[in-house]
């Protein structure tokens, strides 16, 4: 039976229907598709290995999972489904971005997904050879260097996301060899988690201000005692909310003014030793980053 798939155009409007063969040989039939990142506890993305019989990029690495909309299914449904026949899961998804991407041999609309996953997974072995979890830093590494060795969506994806930069800020307050963290409140995208007190730098703030501002709303009047950051590195932030995005990080050391007063972005708040966060599942990778480059 030929697979059929609606044409569209620019505005994703419905403006015909074309066989699979005719739309993956004519980039001026444009045609809906879903990717899937799928992200585990550790905010490591998986990567499928397509399988060497695919008619397009075979043997390439692409996104978790991916894959064409049939016609009169929502982009949602398609990624749905998707995750069910590549991967064998179901989980909750939430869609974080939209894009009209054009090639040589086709063109696609495409909706981006995010999803959270530790495995295993039931790869279906006639679309997929094999797959792993990787941190974003590597796959950004991996695509600079080799993009041919990707699909050109996942190119396009994994640009975006590295090119999607916030500036953001921490915070590091010690006491008798202990460290102040902050759990984050509920409601928040990362609630329940464990971090260093911190967040984005407004518009028209430096860096040394906005310090100072989260600090004082997320654990009460601090003093940054020093001028400039101590430490500063770009790390990826993946939540279900925003999907991953880049951050460069400027960590500051501070002292308490007065007490420890938790505000409103913080549920709690505790003193724990380098090996209690190290060891503690729940403190956020980048809080665990701080102290491992750092010898704190």
């Amino acid at each position: 039976m030929t697979e059929m798939f609606d044409v569209v155009d620019e505005n994703d409007n419905v403006i015909g229907r074309k066989s699979r063969e005719e739309c993956h040989n004519d980039p001026n039939l444009i045609h809906r598709a879903v990717d899937v990142m799928i992200f585990n506890k550790e905010r490591k993305m998986f990567l499928q290995k397509r399988s060497k019989n695919k008619d397009l990029y075979p043997g390439c690495w692409g996104i978790s999972a991916a894959g064409h909309i049939d016609p009169g299914e929502s982009y949602e449904e398609a990624a749905k489904r998707e995750l069910k026949e590549e991967l064998g899961i179901e989980t909750k998804i939430k869609q974080v971005t939209k894009f009209l991407k054009r090639g040589e041999r086709e063109s696609e609309i495409v909706m981006s997904f995010v999803g959270f996953h530790d495995g295993p997974f039931e790869l279906n072995k006639e679309e997929i050879a094999g797959g792993e979890f990787m941190d974003l830093e590597k796959i950004e590494k991996m695509v600079s260097e080799n993009p041919d060795n990707f699909t050109p969506t996942t190119v396009l994806v994994i640009k975006e996301i590295s090119e999607k930069v916030h500036d953001t800020v921490a915070i590091v307050v010690e006491k008798d060899s202990k460290f102040l963290l902050i759990k984050k409140a509920k409601g928040l995208a990362d609630e329940g988690e464990w971090a260093f007190p911190g967040g984005h730098v407004d518009k028209g703030e430096t860096i040394t201000d906005a310090a100072k501002r989260e600090g004082d709303e997320e654990i009460g009047e601090v003093e940054i005692t020093e001028e400039n950051p101590f430490f500063t590195f770009p790390h990826y932030v993946v939540k279900a909310r925003e999907g991953p995005h880049r951050h460069n990080l400027y960590v500051f050391r501070a002292k308490l003014v007065d007490t420890v007063k938790p505000g409103t972005d913080a549920e709690d708040s505790g003193w724990f030793t380098k090996e209690e966060i190290l060891d503690n599942p729940k403190v956020q990778e980048w809080t665990k980053n701080v102290l491992r480059k750092n010898c704190l």
